[in-house]
C-alpha cells in the first residue's frame, strides 16, 4: 500500500499517485497508514498498535509525502508516538497519534460475539468502480455492500455493513487502518444528491495482536459495519466495527463535516 524513504532519523518520506485520492487530497485511510507506517518504525517491535487518534488537518495532495515521527513517551508497558505527515509544500496536512503497548497477564476478558452478516460476500456483486462517479481511490478496493444504502440515496437507514478487501494483495497493520476507512460515512447515504463531506478526527482502537492478524489476513475480505450516531449543523458522528472472520480486530468513531 505504501513504502517509507528513511532520510534522518525520525523522518520519512513517501509518494502517492492521484488513484489514491478521494476529491482533491489522499483518502483518510492512506493519510493515515503515512503516520502508522513512521510510528512502527520508531517503536520497539514487540508493541502492538493499540490505538491511534488522527486529525485531518489540511488536503494531502498526490506526489511527495513527508513525515516527522517521534516518541512522546515509552513505559514499561506502553508507548506514545506522535507523527506528522506533510505535504510537498511542507504544510500540514494530518497528525497521527498512536498508543503501543506489549502484552500482559491479566485475568479481565471479555470476547467481542462473531459478526452476523445480512449475507455472505460472495451472495453480492462488488461494487462497481466509475471513473468520474465513484472516488478514485475506491478502485483499489473490492467492496460489497451486504446491507444499508449507497451515498446520496436519500434513504432513511442509517448503516453500512459489507466486506472489503485490498484488491492488490497487502498486509501488515497499514493494510488494516486503510480497509478500516474504505467505506462512506452512513450520512452521506441520507443525502438526495451528491454533496462534499470531509472527515475531520478520526479515532480508532484495535485488538491486541493486531500484527499477528495482519500478517494472516491474506485474500480474505474482513466485515465493516457503521452507523450513524448524530448528525446535525453540517456535522456528522459515526462508529464502526471490522471482522476478521469471526475476530473482531477493530473499531473507531468518526467526526465527519458535511457540505450539503
Amino acid at each position: 500500500m505504501l513504502e517509507l524513504e528513511r532520510v534522518a532519523d525520525g523522518r520519512f518520506r513517501s509518494s502517492f499517485e492521484d488513484t489514491w485520492c478521494q476529491g482533491r487530497t489522499a483518502y483518510g485511510g492512506l493519510s493515515a497508514a503515512f503516520g502508522v507506517a513512521a510510528l512502527e518504525t520508531v517503536v520497539p517491535a514487540e508493541r502492538d498498535l493499540l490505538g491511534i487518534d488522527v486529525a485531518f488537518v489540511g488536503p494531502l495532495a498526490p506526489g511527495a509525502v513527508d513525515i516527522e515521527a517521534r516518541v512522546l513517551r515509552s513505559g514499561k508497558n506502553l508507548t506514545h508516538a506522535t507523527a506528522v505527515v506533510r505535504d510537498a509544500a511542507g504544510a500540514v496536512a494530518t497528525t497521527v497519534h498512536g498508543v503501543l503497548g506489549s502484552p500482559r497477564s491479566s485475568k479481565i476478558r471479555r470476547d467481542v460475539p462473531p459478526p452476523a452478516p445480512a449475507a455472505a460476500a460472495d451472495a453480492v456483486a462488488p461494487i462497481p468502480f466509475l471513473p468520474g462517479m465513484t472516488p478514485a481511490f475506491t478502485q483499489h478496493f473490492e467492496m460489497r455492500l451486504v446491507a444499508g444504502a449507497p451515498p446520496f440515496s436519500g434513504a432513511d437507514d442509517t448503516r453500512v455493513q459489507g466486506f472489503a478487501r485490498h484488491r492488490t494483495r497487502a498486509s501488515g497493520v497499514c493494510a488494516i487502518v486503510g480497509l478500516l476507512d474504505a467505506w462512506w460515512s452512513p450520512a452521506l447515504a441520507m443525502g438526495k444528491g451528491p454533496f462534499f463531506a470531509s472527515s475531520v478526527r478520526w479515532a480508532a482502537n484495535f485488538a491486541t495482536g493486531l500484527r499477528a492478524s495482519a500478517a494472516a489476513l491474506g485474500d480474505a475480505p474482513v466485515y465493516y459495519e457503521s452507523e450513524l450516531v448524530a448528525a446535525a449543523d453540517g456535522y456528522a458522528t459515526f462508529v464502526a466495527n471490522m471482522y476478521a472472520g469471526e475476530r473482531h480486530i477493530a473499531w473507531s468513531e468518526q467526526l465527519v463535516a458535511l457540505f450539503d
